[in-house]
């Protein structure tokens, strides 16, 4: 490699070329770190080889673990696939070509074990007639979860159904204002009569419906609720989960059943804290052998586990408890590796024919303990028609989707309005595709969203108190500033750049901080939304939580977040890392949902994130109205790529 000099011994210039290209592009367009080559730098050092193909592998196979893959399959069209990523085609071929025949002549066994427990960094392990690359640690990991997963699977196969579930489910459906379609009844009757339930739907499809469901039915058939354990994968999801389960409760009105009222007490808890996890020794005090204390084990949003996470759940949870897990399968996958409920249900294999591979000899069908939610209730149907075409990759979709004009004149303003009542998916096509034309997109939603409508005469209103001795004007003024910033929300590809939501901030804050609040403390100001970025559990304010700046009656600023039944209050001083929240990015926005979202995607630069999952993820956090602001051919480049998260072991048979 260049500047670190890992071949010492005379190369060819054309070799030295490719493996610099691969290299700097790499670092430029996929995000290397120095660390990664460092890494590899010793371990080839260590190990005594000087090869540049097993370089140009080891530089694929961290690139794969950094966007989320958990191996490396040594296939030709796969490891084509990862390098056209970075270099060109040829390169690309070339690399594949050379690896693959290296591999035929060279064991790299001072690197690379054969089994599992070997005492390597690296794993070439094969299974199912195929070979996968794998770092230790993930290998263990994939293997862990399988294992379990396999024998809850038969298990699940074997169990009984309670006796009394069907009564009382029809008890609970005759006493709830909830009306579930057949999807969501199949759900909720899988969860009550298997000890595995995997269920997936997208927003909108019920799923908190269903967990509501569960959680009465399950104490009247007589769980305790204390042997119940609700969790997501993170703080906010399990406060958002929880908020809907008291709100659901409360709908019942006075007269629900004795049994059900104790759900009032439940608290839906992250995954790390119902693991006990403990980050300075990366392990978990509930395992195998201290399971969790819960009899019905439900977790939220899976989606966004990664693999490590997932393993550890399932060896803790006893081989006797009730394991219900709810996601997206279509959704962006975790930030950690793996993509594990896009493995489990995967979205290009019909539903009945499939089944789960167990061993030689034994299959699980796969709709024993799979619930598709296919029905969304809640967005607009030319919303949903989009997500579907985007999930079937139809990239024909962007010529149908109706355009919204940026007018030529900057004095005119967009139909904002008119496409608020309209409703559905529109493109906002960048024509020019500069930063100044998207920052005037920016200023038109900035005086749309928080300087034309109600927004503005709201904060200039509020005189928030504590909470004790808040009025009920103020109070309901509060609700209704909330409801109105959580109806629209700016999503952004990336972080940085002129088309990134951190210049997006900026920038807004420029056009209304003296029209909204005017000078504050730290950067903020009254009317400013702030995204909380690191979690605080003793402050229940969790990561990607968004609160509001307003005044105080003693005119300082506070920041409020919004909860069930009330608000938090924190001087701005006292809160964990945070930024503004104008705009936030795609992932930061998953589990959420808005009225409208302005969805900017640059016209250059990201293309490494761009996916299906990613557009899909966007589009339907919008009720109403989702505008992506793009390029035709941005747009059609992400619905034709779909994220491509290697797993070795996980396998299906129709």
């Amino acid at each position: 490699m260049p500047e670190l000099a890992f071949n010492q011994r005379a190369k060819s210039a054309d070799a030295e070329n490719k493996l610099d290209r691969l290299v700097d592009s790499a670092r430029e367009n996929a995000d290397l770190l120095a660390s990664d080559l460092h890494t590899i730098h010793d371990w080839l050092e260590i190990a005594g080889y000087d090869d540049e193909t097993l370089q140009a592998l080891l530089i694929v196979h961290f690139l794969g673990a950094t966007e989320g893959s958990l191996c490396t399959k040594l296939t030709r069209e796969n490891l084509t696939r990862r390098f056209s990523a970075v270099v060109s085609e040829a390169d690309a071929a070339d690399w594949s070509r050379r690896i693959l025949l290296a591999f035929e002549e060279n064991s790299y066994d001072r690197l690379i074990g054969t089994a599992p427990d070997d005492d390597r960094p690296l794993i070439l392990y094969s299974g199912h007639g195929e070979r996968f690359l794998y770092f230790q640690k993930f290998l263990r990991h994939e293997l862990d979860f399988v294992g379990s997963f396999r024998e809850r699977l038969a298990r699940t196969s074997a169990a009984k159904a309670p006796g009394n579930w069907a009564v009382e489910l029809e008890k609970v459906l005759q006493s709830s204002t909830l009306r579930l379609d057949p999807d969501q009844r199949a759900a909720v009757e899988l969860g009550l009569t298997r000890g595995l339930a995997l269920i997936s739907g997208g927003p909108g499809t019920g799923k908190t419906s269903i967990v509501l469901t569960l959680l009465r039915c399950l104490v009247r058939m007589g769980t305790p609720v204390e042997r119940i354990a609700l969790a997501a994968s993170t703080g906010r999801a399990a406060q958002r989960l929880g908020d809907s389960v008291r709100i659901g409760l409360a709908d019942l009105g006075p007269d629900v059943d004795a049994r059900e009222a104790c759900l009032a007490s439940i608290t839906p808890s992250t995954l790390h804290k119902l693991l006990e996890y403990h980050p300075g020794f990366d392990s978990c005090r509930r395992h195998a052998e201290n399971p969790i204390e819960a009899d019905v084990v439900i977790v939220d949003e899976v989606s966004m586990v990664g693999m490590v996470m997932m393993a550890r759940l399932l060896q803790a949870v006893r081989p006797d408890a009730r394991l219900i897990l709810l996601g997206d399968r279509d959704q962006l996958p975790s930030v950690d590796v793996g993509a594990v409920l896009a493995h489990l249900i995967p979205s290009d294999v019909p539903s009945l024919p499939t089944r789960y591979h167990i061993d030689a000899t034994t299959e699980i069908a796969f709709h024993d303990c799979v619930a598709l939610l296919r029905t969304n209730h809640r967005s607009e149907p030319r919303i949903r028609g989009v997500a579907e075409a985007i999930n079937a990759q139809d990239a024909t979709v962007v010529d149908r989707i109706e355009r919204l004009e940026l007018p030529r004149d900057p004095a005119n303003r967009m139909r904002w309005q008119e496409a608020n009542i309209a409703g559905g998916c529109l493109l906002l096509e960048q024509a020019r595709r500069t930063p100044a034309e998207i920052r005037e997109v920016l200023r038109q939603w900035a005086e749309d969203c928080y300087l034309s409508g109600p927004y503005a005469d709201l904060i200039g209103r509020c005189r928030t108190s504590a909470e004790e001795s808040q009025s009920e004007e103020q109070r309901a003024i509060l609700c209704r500033l909330f409801q109105v910033l959580d109806g629209s929300r700016l999503l952004t590809l990336v972080r940085e750049g002129p088309w990134g939501c951190v210049a997006a901030n900026r920038y807004i804050e420029q056009q209304v901080r003296a029209r909204l609040g005017g000078l504050g403390r730290g950067g903020l100001f009254a009317g400013a939304p702030v995204l909380v970025t690191k979690s605080d559990p003793n402050r229940q304010v969790y990561n990607g939580d968004v609160g509001l700046t307003v005044r105080s009656q003693s005119d300082d600023l506070r920041v409020i977040f919004q909860r069930q039944g009330g608000f938090l209050t924190f001087a701005p001083e006292a809160l964990p890392s945070h930024e503004l929240g104008f705009a936030l990015t795609i992932h930061k926005s998953q589990g959420s949902e808005y009225d409208r979202v302005l969805v900017v995607l640059p016209p250059e630069g990201g293309r490494r994130l761009l996916t299906k999952e990613l557009v899909y993820t966007a589009v339907t956090r919008a009720r109403k109205l989702a505008i992506v602001c793009s390029t035709p051919e941005v747009l059609r480049l992400a619905i034709s790529r779909k994220c491509a998260r290697e797993a070795g072991l996980l396998q299906f048979k129709s």
